[in-house]
C-alpha cells in the first residue's frame, strides 16, 4: 500500500516485478518475436528477438511495443553485443530492468534473447509476416543495390542458410555430412 506516494507506488510494483523474474526464472520462454529495422540513412540494421512463455503474450500490444523500443535504441546506441545492448538506458535505467517490469505486469518469464547488428555501405531488413522471422544483410556497394538487398534479404528468410560460405559451415555440420554421404 502507498497511501497515495506515486514513487512509492512505482517502487513497490519495480519490487513485485523483480520477485515474479525470481519465480519465472527456471520456466522456458519459447515464444516470443524477432524485429528488425533500418537505420533512417539506410547504412545500419539491426535485429532484436524478445522472447516470452506464450502465444497470447507475445501478440500483446505493450510486449511488441518493448521490442520496437529495444530496435529503437539498438540503431541510436548501436551497441556491438547482445549484453550491451541490455545495459543501455532507457528512462533512466536499464533496458533489461523494461524487461523485469514486463515480467512483473505479464506474470511470464521473458527475456531479450538475442540481438545483431550490422553496419554497410548498403542494408536491408526484411520481416516476415507474423514477427516470427526477419533477416538483415549488408552490402558493400550503394548504387541501385536496395532492391537487391530486399530480395537477399528474403532469400534468406526462405532457405534459412546454416552459413555464408564454407569457412562459416561448424566441424561437426560438415563431419556429419561427410559420415552421411559415406554411408
Amino acid at each position: 500500500n502507498a497511501n497515495g506516494d506515486m514513487d512509492q507506488a512505482v517502487d513497490a510494483l519495480r519490487k513485485k516485478g523483480l520477485a515474479t523474474a525470481s519465480k519465472k526464472a527456471g520456466r522456458e520462454a519459447s515464444d516470443g518475436i524477432v524485429k528488425a529495422r533500418l537505420s533512417d540513412d539506410g547504412k545500419v540494421a539491426a535485429m532484436v528477438e524478445v522472447n516470452c512463455e506464450t502465444d497470447f503474450v507475445a501478440k500483446n500490444t505493450e510486449f511488441i511495443g518493448f521490442a520496437k523500443t529495444a530496435l529503437d535504441l539498438a540503431l541510436a546506441h548501436k551497441p556491438k553485443s547482445l549484453d550491451a545492448l541490455k545495459e543501455v538506458e532507457w528512462n533512466g535505467r536499464k533496458l533489461m530492468d523494461g524487461v523485469t517490469d514486463l515480467i512483473g505486469k505479464t506474470g511470464e518469464k521473458m527475456d531479450l534473447a538475442k540481438y545483431e547488428f550490422i553496419e554497410a555501405v548498403n542494408v536491408s531488413a526484411y520481416n516476415h509476416q507474423g514477427n516470427r522471422l526477419a533477416t538483415i544483410v549488408g552490402l558493400n556497394k550503394a548504387n541501385g543495390a536496395e532492391d537487391i538487398g530486399h530480395q537477399l534479404a528474403m532469400q534468406v528468410a526462405a532457405m534459412n542458410p546454416i552459413a555464408v560460405d564454407s569457412s562459416d559451415v561448424p566441424q561437426d555440420v560438415v563431419q556429419k555430412e561427410i559420415e552421411i554421404g559415406m554411408d
